[in-house]
């Protein structure tokens, strides 16, 4: 794997670990952002890993979809 999408992968697993410990908390909102930012890195990695590279959020969403869920990847329901 790609050190980039390697570390975007990492990044993921992270806030994802924070989001559960924020959740079990009880700490909604910041539940959803680290959420959120978990989404995020695991959707730069995957496109990094087929050699597609997007900077900002909006072409990240815009590129995951286009590459990966019509691609038939992943179901759309996760788009």
């Amino acid at each position: 794997m790609r050190k980039d999408a390697q570390k975007h992968f990492e990044s993921a697993e992270t806030f994802l670990k924070e989001s559960e410990h924020l959740f079990s908390g009880r700490f909604y909102n910041g539940t959803v952002g680290r959420a959120y930012y978990a989404m995020f890195h695991a959707a730069t990695a995957a496109l990094l890993a087929k050699g597609i590279e997007r900077t900002s959020h909006h072409a990240i969403i815009s590129a995951f979809g286009e590459f990966i869920v019509k691609s038939g990847l992943l179901e759309s329901q996760f788009h």
